[in-house]
């Protein structure tokens, strides 16, 4: 056999190789690196989501930091970072052009949201930072901590105006009255207090909850205040007196959420034993229950015109109901872990749901299909490849162990974004 000319094809496909490897090399000195990097959104559970006022951004708060998003799009508009550890809790301000975020490292920061620049941080407090808010005209930040404390800012300055105290333990909830003139604190002493803004004085204590205090809310005009607990009851009180209007009793485990109707004539519950409670104001009557979840609960929301109602819960789900007839409308799933968090746009045409997966997912109303236009589903990739190994995320059992646990086993971020419970030390 002659083997000449199989050597000048091997000789011949070596030198081929030897000039393409170098070209390459070559080529690869003159264009830039190319770098495959994580999807864009959050590295951890997201505690918190909102709606700009005029409803085309999204914000969400989850681990670290805080994120801005287009809501007609999804696209990732800037992420705010500079807290030391994980985010509880986020508000717009009234006219949309700032951010504010509370942490666990005791600090409250102020974003300019178009341009992503810290324009200030708050600090006082002396521990972590369970609740923030707007004044409504946007000159004044308000903060509840688990020092026990609430304390009332300067936006324009960063100056703290006064402290608020009184409690015996963490504030959970805080809230400002429709006309900016007074500031509610819920706590898981058990009580509700209403200040004055301009004195610091303590207007009220509201005393009659048996167990801590999961979320506060004025009506409309500002004439009564809400309360739910985990006592198992919601309570509306006259805030121009203090006394106990009525009890709002039927559930059989904590409520977790309420909120007031736009028109103040209803309030709604949502509880740890699945359902939904929807309540006459006047009579205190029980007008219907919604009944479909498997599992608690966390956050409840009417729609603007009031029309129908909207629930997140620890079965991954969100649900939309009539509330007219308690019919479910739809139920929306893609979350692989539990919604802590809901939100309807100011015009009720799209619905907001953050979850403990890290995800921030955007919902037509009106079809709820998810692939229409107006449905988002942010950072799902990242989110899915950033898990922390077997913690609490890992399984949804897990999860929902982990949320009740003050032991230090648990993911303090799960641990304090399930609204009371964590907060308080209490097994919902």
């Amino acid at each position: 056999m002659n083997f000449r000319p199989l050597r000048f094809v091997l000789f011949a496909s070596a030198l081929l190789a030897s000039a393409l490897l170098l070209a390459v090399s070559a080529s690869a000195q003159e264009r830039p690196k190319i770098e495959i990097v994580p999807a864009l959104g959050h590295s951890d559970s997201v505690s918190s989501v909102a709606f700009s006022p005029d409803g085309t951004r999204v914000l969400s708060g989850g681990g670290w930091t805080v994120k801005l998003w287009d809501a007609a799009t999804g696209a990732l508009i800037r992420t705010f970072e500079g807290h030391a550890n994980p985010v509880s809790s986020l508000a717009f301000s009234p006219d949309g052009t700032r951010v504010l975020s509370g942490s666990n490292d005791h600090t409250i920061k102020l974003w300019d949201a178009a341009t992503g620049a810290l324009i200030r941080t708050f600090e006082a407090h002396s521990s972590w930072v369970s609740s923030v808010a707007f004044s409504p005209d946007g000159a004044r930040v308000l903060s509840g901590s688990e020092d026990n404390t609430m304390r009332l800012w300067n936006a324009a300055t960063g100056a703290l105006i006064r402290t608020f105290a009184g409690h015996s333990d963490t504030i959970s909830s805080v809230a400002f009255s429709p006309d900016g003139a007074r500031v509610l604190s819920g706590s898981c002493d058990r009580t509700i207090k209403l200040w004055d803004v301009a004195s610091g004085a303590l207007i009220h204590t509201f005393a009659g909850q048996s167990a801590p205090v999961s979320s506060v809310a004025f009506s409309p005009d500002g004439s009564r205040v809400l309360s739910g607990s985990g006592d198992k009851t919601t309570k509306l009180w006259d805030a121009t007196t203090g006394g106990l209007i009525r009890t709002f009793a039927g559930h059989s485990a904590a409520v977790e959420s309420v909120a007031f109707s736009r028109d103040g004539a209803h309030v709604l519950s949502g509880s740890g034993d699945k359902t939904i409670k929807l309540w006459d104001v006047a009579s205190g009557a029980l007008i219907r229950s919604f009944a479909g979840h498997s599992d608690w609960v966390s956050s409840v929301a009417f729609s603007p015109d009031g029309a129908r109602v909207l629930s997140g819960s620890g079965d991954k789900t969100i649900k939309l109901w009539d509330a007219a007839t308690g019919t479910p409308i739809r139920s929306f799933e893609g979350h692989a872990h539990g919604v802590p968090s809901v939100a309807f746009s100011p015009d009720g045409a799209r619905m907001l749901s953050g979850s403990y997966d890290k995800t921030i997912k955007l919902w037509d109303a009106a079809t709820g299909d998810p692939q229409l236009r107006g449905a988002r589903r942010w950072g799902l990739f990242g989110c899915l490849l950033a898990r922390r190994g077997a913690r609490a995320l890992g399984q949804q059992r897990q999860h929902d162990e982990a949320l009740g646990r003050r032991d230090g086993s648990a993911d303090p971020q799960l641990r304090r974004t399930r609204q009371w419970g964590p907060l308080c030390g209490v097994l919902t």
